[in-house]
């Protein structure tokens, strides 16, 4: 029989060791590479947002979305509100408002934004027609992207995937979306 010395197992026990490390490594990038990339892509969407001001008043539908880029369903929803963008940008107005961001809580306030993500849809004239809170799959987007150009209905249901706020009762007056559960 022969004998492995020491110096050699030593050796080999590293090198599975680095190997089981890289395998795991390997496998936690590719669990989280959504998230990343989805965070890239509110990121993207908020860059080349319209401002809400020219949004509003420039003649065109538009739907203001506020989202935050730790909000997990706002990253789900990134890439089918991507997809609608590449297909009513010449037709509707995409705003992104970060709610992490002080600049928008005059809009936070006044569109009454009490979890995220949520889409406040107005017509050509700038005036407010419906909203929708939480998880929207790519069918029900399409959808009340359409009905905002056509002028149909946009169903305003709320979904159960939403990041909701904490709100204490004592101070209803003082509601904050960056204070979500």
């Amino acid at each position: 029989m022969e004998e492995i010395n020491e110096p050699e197992l030593n050796f080999n026990s590293q090198k599975r060791y680095l190997i089981l490390f890289s395998v795991c490594l390997s496998l936690l990038l590719l669990l989280f590479q959504n998230s990343f990339s989805n965070k890239t892509l509110l990121k993207k969407l908020a860059n080349n947002s319209v401002n809400p001001v020219e949004a509003l008043s420039n003649g065109k539908p538009t739907s203001i979305e506020f989202f935050a880029e730790w909000c997990e369903v706002c990253q789900e929803m990134a890439p089918d509100i991507i997809s609608q963008k590449a297909k009513y940008d010449n037709a509707i107005n995409f705003v992104m408002l970060n709610v992490d961001n002080p600049v928008w809580s005059e809009y936070i306030d006044k569109y009454n934004v009490s979890g995220i993500p949520k889409i406040v849809f107005f017509d050509e004239n700038g005036l407010f027609i419906s909203s929708i809170s939480g998880l929207r799959k790519q069918e029900e987007l399409e959808i009340a992207y359409k009905n905002l150009i056509t002028g149909d209905n946009i169903n305003s249901t709320e979904t159960s995937s939403i990041s909701a706020l904490k709100i204490n009762p004592k101070d209803m007056n003082n509601i904050d979306p960056r204070s979500h559960a």
